[in-house]
């Protein structure tokens, strides 16, 4: 049955694989439409394992946090990008999102269940900085419609975490969690010293 689970897992992340290719710094946006912002998570490694992780953090926390978490990205991360696209310029974006991708899988790795107030504020802050990305991205002629993109795809990888840690858990697969979680803080780790 692990086996099976493992098998999807895979499968999944190796749909997304032809998109993991584009680094995220540099994409072309064009005129920063919807399909752009819906790309903009999906295109760049960083986001797209600190979404999916925040889902998985979410599930594995359980009761009100597995709305709370992903609510609370989606909510803080529009106001950086509305901050960034306003002129706010951030100092240390990129070392801040890759540090999330750390923290969170660590938080995973450990199942550290953390009351979700503190789930709240951790989440909130790295996604400012994630906003703040994203709002640098922004194409000139429609912002609104990038966003909106960017929205929807970060809503949808907080699904496909949340769904990935319920089905684990009904799964009886702690075990894998975690290790998908230590694979979470590997990837951040690595991207830190420039490996990935």
């Amino acid at each position: 049955m692990r086996h099976g689970l493992v098998s999807s897992f895979v499968m999944m992340v190796m749909l997304v694989l032809p998109r993991l290719a584009m680094a995220h710094a540099g994409h072309d946006h064009g005129d920063g439409g919807l399909a752009a912002g819906f790309a903009h998570p999906l295109t760049g490694l960083d986001h797209l394992i600190a979404m999916l992780a925040i889902g998985l953090w979410a599930s594995q926390l359980g009761g009100p946090s597995v709305v709370m978490l992903p609510v609370t990205f989606v909510s803080v991360m529009l106001v950086g990008a509305v901050a960034s696209m306003y002129g706010l310029n951030l100092p240390l974006v990129e070392p801040v999102i890759v540090a999330s991708l750390l923290v969170v899988g660590l938080l995973v790795a450990c199942a550290a269940k953390l009351p979700m107030s503190a789930g709240i504020v951790i989440t909130a802050a790295f996604a400012f900085f994630h906003g703040a990305a994203h709002g640098q991205e922004t194409g000139e002629s429609s912002p609104l419609f990038f966003a909106i993109g960017a929205l929807l795809a970060t809503i949808l990888l907080h699904i496909i975490g949340v769904m990935l840690g319920s089905m684990l858990k009904a799964k009886a697969s702690e075990l894998a969690v975690r290790i998908i979680g230590s694979t979470v803080a590997a990837a951040g780790l690595l991207m830190m010293i420039g490996v990935l």
